[in-house]
């Protein structure tokens, strides 16, 4: 036997005995983590099905968080649906309506709207309801409440002026009635501009109180004087005297409150209509800019001091 032949026998023993030792100690643990595999995927799909089964799938199933929503579009601030704008205007007698209406239009550019202008138009057009109307005026009778509420209704609609561009409603409303219909018929204004003036001061005004006949335009021999080229042809009303005013503010005041009750309270603004035309459109346009810009008329109010 040569040395050769030991050392290749050695070699195969020890191979031998390390392949037993290796199949011995490992075996059994490989059997083990396969096993121990092969449970946990079958408990857990056990547990997956149990959850489907009772609608609770999308619980187990713990995805990715879903993205924000996108923000919402940018929207300016202040009344949507104030645009155009659409307004009213009340004052007692000499309260400096005219004055400020002409301001209004003027800056905003929206259509002053009266119902004598409105009814006088419908009849000069020859429409049905001018005729109906035309009917009652060459009477003598007052125009029944039905007939001047389809006059208004009928004019803001159909007036492409109106729909572009806005308007404001002078003296429109001078009932609860009215403004209840005014509201029922979708035409109701975003802002109702109040000019609050004492009763003193309207009869002081009263007396100084001038009409143009050529313009039909408003001047006040105090306040707002006539150009010196056109103070000869000025006219006085009949009805500018003092008893004749004192009764149309009782008339006034009596019907204000109902006038203003079928308006949502934030379109309400009473503003103090003492002092030179000029401070008073100050307040006004104030008013207007503020609704333009989302100022509630709760705080537009406490801003004029009511």
């Amino acid at each position: 036997v040569t040395f050769e032949s030991y050392v290749l026998f050695y070699v195969t023993i020890s191979s031998l005995y390390i392949y037993s030792f290796l199949f011995i100690c490992y075996i059994p643990s490989f059997y083990f983590f396969l096993f121990f595999f092969f449970f946990f995927f079958q408990a857990e799909d056990g547990i997956r099905d149990a959850q489907e089964s009772r609608g609770l799938g999308d619980v187990y199933k713990r995805q990715a968080p879903k993205p924000p929503p996108p923000p919402p579009p940018f929207e300016a601030p202040g009344n949507k649906h104030a645009t155009p704008l659409r307004m009213a205007i009340y004052a007692p007698p000499a309260g400096g309506k005219g004055t400020q209406c002409a301001n209004i239009t003027a800056k905003y550019g929206v259509v002053q709207f009266s119902t004598g202008d409105a009814l006088r138009a419908q009849v000069k057009a020859g429409t049905e309801i001018g005729k109906k109307a035309k009917g009652y005026m060459d009477a003598g009778q007052l125009v029944p409440n039905d007939v001047i509420e389809e006059v208004i209704k009928t004019t803001v609609e159909e007036d492409p002026s109106m729909k572009a561009r806005g308007y404001i409603l002078d003296g429109v409303c001078r009932t609860k009635e009215t403004s209840e219909f005014v509201v029922q018929a979708g035409i109701m204004p975003h802002l109702n501009i109040v000019l609050e003036v004492p009763e003193s001061e309207v009869v002081k005004r009263i007396s100084g109180r001038r009409i143009d006949p050529v313009t039909n335009h408003s001047y006040h021999m105090t306040f707002a004087p006539p150009p010196p080229e056109i103070a000869g042809r000025l006219i006085q009303r009949s009805d500018d005297n003092e008893t004749v005013v004192v009764e149309r503010l009782k008339a006034y005041e009596a019907n204000k409150a109902g006038a203003l009750a079928p308006y949502p309270s934030d379109t309400v603004v009473h503003v103090n209509g003492l002092g030179k035309p000029a401070e008073v459109w100050a307040r006004v346009d104030a008013v207007i800019a503020g609704a333009k810009g989302g100022v509630t008329a709760a705080r537009t109010r406490s801003a004029m001091g009511f």
